[in-house]
């Protein structure tokens, strides 16, 4: 049996990008779900990480924090950005890519 020493770094992605619009405010963002007809509020580092995901066919946690961060990120960087992430799953905005 061959084990692998590369971690499995999951993939995201926004499949519903054409239901979702994202609007910036002063204090935050807004993102509207036409299709639901929901109204999420999301901080300015949840609203730039949505800003990402609805701009690119997929992303790690990693390539987010990167292009927010605009260098290498930390594994904090890395750990705030996973957190969105899931709440996003958890609200089915994103989806988990299969490896």
């Amino acid at each position: 049996m061959i084990v692998s020493a590369t971690p499995v770094v999951p993939r995201w992605s926004c499949r519903r990008h054409a239901d979702l619009s994202l609007r910036q405010w002063p204090d935050g963002f807004v993102l509207f779900d036409e299709a639901q007809g929901q109204l999420q509020c999301l901080t300015t580092a949840a609203g730039e990480v949505m800003a990402l995901l609805l701009q690119g066919p997929e992303w790690t946690s990693v390539d987010l924090a990167q292009a927010l961060m605009g260098e290498v990120p930390t594994e904090d960087d890395v750990a705030m950005v996973e957190k969105v992430v899931l709440h996003f799953l958890s609200l089915n905005l994103v989806e988990r890519l299969p490896v």
